[in-house]
């Protein structure tokens, strides 16, 4: 953060000062109650920016309007994300269990991935449309 009112003295004696030109001034949050510890979690996509939150176990996306939504609760998902998401404030790739998002940017698909299964997400539907199980699967 850059502070504004900082004078900076001079060997004259007349103190100087900066100013921030064109930045911002100060931090807004677009939500207190939803985040992610996974950077691996994050995926942008044509329209919005895909993510889970570990703590609260759903998944999200940030709308071009700065809207937080909750996809789990609006596609009708939170059942399955509460029981498979791992709640955890300190995210490691190798955990069992860990979420990882990808996008395939020609058929706008969202995939959820971890060692176990993959869900993906169609923007075109608006839904989820496949769920793939790959526990022991070589």
């Amino acid at each position: 953060m850059f502070n504004t009112r900082v004078q900076i003295p001079t060997s004259d004696n007349v103190p100087i000062e900066i100013m921030q030109s064109l930045k911002n001034q100060g931090v807004q949050y677009l939500s207190t109650t939803t985040g992610t510890t996974n950077k691996w979690s994050v995926i942008p996509s044509h329209s919005e920016v895909y993510f889970i939150d570990n703590l609260n176990k759903n998944f999200y996306s940030l709308t071009g309007n700065n809207q937080v939504r909750d996809i789990s609760k609006d596609l009708l998902f939170k059942s399955w994300s509460d029981k498979n998401l791992q709640d955890s404030r300190e995210f490691s790739i190798d955990n069992e269990g860990a979420w990882i998002t990808n996008i395939d940017l020609d058929k706008n698909d969202i995939y959820f991935n971890n060692q176990f299964s993959s869900l993906r997400l169609s923007e075109r539907l608006g839904q989820f449309e496949t769920f793939t199980y790959h526990r022991n699967i070589p």
